[in-house]
C-alpha cells in the first residue's frame, strides 16, 4: 500500500483559523449568564417632583382605559397614549391592583374576556435606595416606570409571578408610571408587588403610592 495522504502546510494553518474563530462562541454559550430569570435593573434619578405635575391636583389611585379585543401579547396593545384616550372607555381611577377576578368581570370593563387596560398614573417612592417589584398576572402585563419597562410577562398565560425588576432611586419622589394589562379568556387576575428598602420581603403595592392627574 501506499503512504497516506498527510494535511499540508496551509491546510492545517486553515484548521487552526477555524478552531480559533470558533474558541469565542463555544466561550459564549458555555459561561454567558441565563437571562430568563435574570431581573433587570434600573436607575431612576431625579423624581418627577409634585411641583412639576401640580401639586395639589393629584388625585389617589390609577387613571384607567379600557380597550377591547382578545389580544394574545401586549405587543399588540395600542401604544400611543393620545389614541388610548380617545378609543378607550375610561373607567374609576383604580386605588390599587390587588385582583384575583376568577371569571368574573375585569375591574370595571364591564367584561370577563376581551380586555385590555391601560393604567397611567404616579408612584411615590419615599426613600432613596432599591425597590424590587413582581407582578402576578392572567393574563399579560407590562409595567413601566418613568417610561423604563421594569416587568414584563407579556403573553396569555396562566396565573403566575412575574420575574423581579429592580430599580434603584437616586432621590425619593413621584415617578411616572404606565401599567398594560390584557385578559383574553378564562380566569384572570391582576396583583403588583414591590419591597422597598428595608422590607423584609415583597407585599402589595399600598394605595397610598399610587396617584393619578384626573
Amino acid at each position: 500500500m501506499g503512504p497516506k495522504n498527510k494535511p499540508s502546510t496551509p491546510d492545517i494553518l486553515f484548521l487552526l483559523l477555524v478552531l480559533l474563530a470558533a474558541v469565542p462562541v463555544f466561550l459564549a454559550a458555555g459561561c454567558a449568564p441565563k437571562t430568563e430569570h435574570t431581573p433587570s435593573l434600573t436607575i431612576l434619578p431625579e423624581p418627577q417632583h409634585p411641583a412639576d405635575i401640580r401639586s395639589g391636583e393629584l388625585q389617589p389611585g390609577l387613571a384607567v382605559y379600557y380597550v377591547y379585543d382578545f389580544y394574545r401579547t401586549t405587543s399588540q396593545m395600542l401604544k400611543s397614549e393620545e389614541l388610548i384616550r380617545k378609543m378607550g372607555k375610561p373607567g374609576p381611577p383604580l386605588p390599587l391592583l390587588n385582583h384575583r377576578f376568577g371569571g368574573g368581570k375585569v375591574f370595571d370593563s364591564g367584561e370577563e374576556k376581551g380586555v385590555g387596560a391601560h393604567m397611567y398614573g404616579f408612584l411615590h417612592f419615599a426613600e432613596p435606595g432599591d425597590y424590587m417589584f413582581q407582578a402576578y398576572s392572567n393574563d399579560g402585563f407590562e409595567l413601566y416606570i418613568n417610561g423604563h419597562l421594569l416587568v414584563s410577562d407579556p403573553s396569555v398565560h396562566k396565573g403566575r409571578m412575574s420575574a423581579p425588576g429592580r430599580i434603584t432611586v437616586a432621590r425619593g419622589g413621584w415617578f411616572p408610571v404606565e401599567i398594560r394589562y390584557f385578559q383574553r379568556k378564562g380566569t384572570a387576575a391582576l396583583e403588583l408587588y414591590w419591597q422597598p428598602p428595608g422590607a423584609a420581603g415583597p407585599a402589595i403595592v399600598p394605595a397610598e403610592v399610587y396617584a393619578h392627574l384626573p
